[in-house]
């Protein structure tokens, strides 16, 4: 009987692991499906290490030099900048900027003339209304009293204007240009209608126009709005 069960046992066990994968006996695993485009087992990419999180990545980036830990030129090139967003949301900053750039395009197309924007405006004026005087170059411009005197100043000093005693009035002085400022003049017209056409570059022939005639209507709305008692 003893000998009748151990068979019984050694037939089990064989038929036991001839229904296992391997032959081990173990119980047959069900097979779970993989994913469409998944490597085969065995031969998944080894991770060494899982990536920063960001706020670490952004600290390490500060200390390397990479960032910016002020939120400065980081914050302004990498995405959202909320000083930007409040500057550029008013028409004043936005002008005065403008304003810088075109200062800086007039001064790299005639650096070599040695002569400011303002000066370049006063020589256009006289040139088309010699003998003024000094208060009416400086409405014609909207210049303050005391610009008007160091820019005229400045230009007789060049040899580029002429002033004289204004005989109507002995106390205000006549403007008129020289023939060497109607010569600088012409030789920086062609710079200055480049500084011209480049700062209006990025626009369409359409918004040029358009951006002209609002600028013309706020200047006009607003034009008295700086204008000297001097009476």
């Amino acid at each position: 009987m003893k000998a009748l069960s151990n068979a019984k046992a050694g037939g089990a066990a064989a038929q036991a692991r001839s229904k296992s994968p391997d032959g081990s006996g173990a119980p047959r695993r069900k097979a779970v499906p993989r994913p469409a485009g998944a490597p085969p087992p065995g031969e998944e990419p080894v991770t060494t290490s899982a990536a920063p999180p960001a706020r670490s990545r952004a600290r390490a980036g500060s200390r390397n030099g990479s960032g910016s830990s002020r939120g400065g030129i980081g914050s302004a090139r990498g995405g959202f900048n909320p000083l930007k967003q409040v500057l550029w949301a008013r028409p004043g900053f936005l002008v005065r900027r403008l304003h810088q750039i075109h200062d800086a395009l007039f001064f790299r197309e005639c650096q070599t003339h040695n002569i400011t924007p303002v000066q370049f405006g006063i020589l256009t004026a006289l040139s088309m209304n010699p003998w003024l005087d000094q208060k009416a170059i400086g409405h014609e411009l909207a210049l303050d009293r005391t610009t008007t005197a160091d820019v005229l100043k400045r230009l007789e000093e060049k040899g580029l204007i002429e002033r004289r005693v204004n005989p109507d009035d002995r106390r205000s002085r006549l403007s008129v240009i020289t023939k060497a400022g109607l010569k600088t003049l012409q030789n920086l017209s062609e710079g200055m209608q480049t500084a011209q056409e480049d700062l209006l570059a990025p626009l369409s022939d359409l918004n040029r126009i358009a951006f002209s005639k609002l600028l013309w209507l706020l200047v006009e709305a607003h034009e008295n709005v700086d204008q000297d008692d001097e009476t």
